[in-house]
């Protein structure tokens, strides 16, 4: 099992105005090769994905666990929502757990039949195990979920969304920060294309 590598002429050679941009799922340039951050293997001639390097973790007994398979038997746990559990390692002797849960739900009933299932199916006691309200967990405009935001809002003590809405200069932050790089992408448009009528003439 290794990570995907690939190279040719129809290879990418970097992100548009950002070219050591790393991407989050672990996307990056090395030499001629485009690293993925998809681990696979090969069998009988053929390449089979198996999964993204960052949806892995690896318990302190050198277990490489993949988190999609926990995931999914944690959210079959009655009140937690469906699509809606993470399972991310914030330190390499930590493994924490983050689902949202239904209205009403029983949070103390939830922690141990989540504790009990990972313990019986994969051998493993998470660190920690966090009951947070709906659309608390960010995803990206695919519905992925955005596990380095998750471990970041985690450090942060701000893995529930009503701990993030209270922190105004932090909203402040990111909003003045993307309408500088939208600003930086629309100056960089115009440049070019005042380039492309110049040539032209």
């Amino acid at each position: 099992l290794g990570e995907v590598a690939v190279r040719g002429p129809n290879v990418m050679r970097g992100y548009f105005d950002r070219p050591k941009k790393r991407s989050e799922g672990g996307t990056r340039i090395s030499g001629e090769w485009l690293m993925t951050g998809d681990l696979g293997y090969i069998a009988d001639g053929e390449l089979f994905i198996v999964a993204r390097k960052v949806a892995t973790l690896e318990t302190e007994d050198g277990r490489r666990l993949f988190c999609h398979p926990m995931e999914d038997v944690i959210q079959r746990v009655d009140g937690v929502r469906a699509g809606s559990a993470v399972v991310f390692q914030p330190a390499h002797d930590e493994i924490a757990v983050a689902v949202e849960i239904q209205s009403g739900a029983e949070e103390d009933e939830i922690v141990a039949m989540i504790r009990s299932r990972l313990l019986r199916h994969f051998q493993l006691e998470p660190s920690s195990v966090h009951c947070i309200s709906p659309q608390s967990i960010p995803r990206s405009a695919t519905g992925k979920v955005r596990r380095h935001l998750v471990e970041r809002f985690y450090e942060l003590g701000q893995l529930d969304r009503r701990a993030r809405s209270q922190d105004f200069d932090g909203v402040r932050r990111i909003l003045q920060r993307s309408r500088h790089q939208a600003l930086k992408l629309g100056q960089t448009v115009v440049a070019g294309v005042k380039g492309f009528w110049k040539k032209d003439d």
